[in-house]
């Protein structure tokens, strides 16, 4: 679990080098070996970074992420869709539905998007003997963010973008990992 750490900080006199002022107070730490890097502050919201843009993307396309935008889960930027009571994660044809495109317009944009490294995939199987497969797509947390915790997976998907913005102290315990 995360704890809080205590930070002293003291003013001191440069003249004398007499301490004339000393406080403590908590700060929330901003790393925990479960849910990774405390990334943001903002819980539960999205928030959008929109330097990191790449140049061929089209305000139809930053139109299509916003819409993607939110659909993420929480900490792990994943897109996801409800059925019932249920949280499953967005294949193509719930994103070409969300999207309003047809599913080749569809496969050809997150291609784009994977390419040019604002998405990410993985491709799962349901089970050892079955020949389907699933994919699971998700937002680079560079360009659009949910949740506070950056986590290792997430991390390890968009490596070369985070690790341009990310404090060098992060990028070491993260790669401690491996």
């Amino acid at each position: 679990m995360s704890k809080d750490v205590v930070v002293k900080q003291s003013l001191i006199d440069t003249a004398t080098g007499e301490v004339v002022k000393q406080k403590e107070f908590y700060v929330k730490n901003k790393f925990d070996a479960e849910k990774g890097y405390y990334f943001t502050s903002q819980k539960n919201r999205i928030n959008i970074f929109p330097n990191n843009i790449h140049e061929e993307i089209t305000d139809a396309d930053i139109g299509k992420l916003f819409k993607l935008s939110r659909q993420l889960q929480a900490n792990t930027n994943l897109l996801v869709y409800r059925s019932g009571n249920n949280i499953k994660p967005m294949q193509i044809k719930h994103i070409a539905k969300l999207l309003e495109v047809s599913e080749r317009s569809c496969v050809r944009f997150i291609n784009k998007m994977i390419k040019l490294h604002v998405m990410g995939k993985t491709v799962e199987r349901n089970c050892k003997f079955s020949l389907m497969c699933y994919k699971k797509y998700f937002l680079c947390p560079t360009v659009f963010f949910c949740g506070c915790w950056l986590n290792y997976n997430l991390y390890i998907m968009f490596r070369s973008d985070l690790d341009k913005i990310l404090p060098n102290w992060v990028i070491s315990k993260f790669n401690s990992k491996n």
